[in-house]
């Protein structure tokens, strides 16, 4: 006699249907977790490199003011509002529509036309405004005898003020800060 096997090793539709319901359910699930992983690390991204860029930009303007000489320092602006800044050692040039900002030393020309000359001295490509002006402090005492500070434009003063916007990653940030010549004289 033939003996008959009752157990079948195998799966029904159903539960092959309920185990592909919750495959995908598990898969959609995960999907989203690395792709909101992937979001949020781009986003973290783009404000540390953004951040790092401010940073770098404001660190290269202390340096070239600070170890500037404010006697041999000038500030011109052309027709076409490029920017350049004598610090008396370094110069800060601003090309405004190439929204370029580049530093080399006082006894170097670079040729912008040349792009890997410019390359090397290309400070950051993502500046919309830069400004400069000579600045100082004026104190006032006010009827009440409390004291009032103001800051007023003047010529060749110790202070600079430096105002620029850094655009990056669809990000923007304004810093309009002061910066004082540590060297008043023509001695470095």
């Amino acid at each position: 006699m033939k003996k008959i096997f009752k157990n079948n090793k195998g799966f029904s539709l159903m539960e092959l249907l309920v185990g592909l319901a919750i495959s995908c359910i598990v898969l959609v699930a995960a999907y989203s977790f690395v792709l909101a992983g992937l979001k949020s690390y781009d986003t973290t991204k783009g404000t540390t490199e953004f951040q790092e860029e401010t940073q770098f930009v404001e660190n290269i303007i202390v340096d070239a003011v600070e170890n500037g000489v404010m006697e041999d320092s000038d500030i011109i602006v052309d027709a076409s509002d490029n920017v350049r800044f004598e610090t008396g050692k370094q110069i800060l040039y601003y090309d405004k529509a190439g929204k370029s900002l580049y530093i080399y030393d006082k006894s170097e020309t670079i040729d912008m036309a040349d792009t890997d000359d410019a390359l090397t001295h290309l400070v950051s490509k993502n500046v919309e405004k830069f400004e400069v002006s000579y600045a100082m402090v004026e104190k006032e005492t006010n009827a009440d005898g409390t004291e009032k500070t103001t800051l007023a434009a003047g010529e060749k003063r110790e202070l600079v003020e430096v105002e620029v916007e850094i655009s990056k990653n669809g990000k923007s940030q304004t810093s309009k800060k002061l910066y004082r010549f540590r060297n008043v004289g023509n001695t470095p």
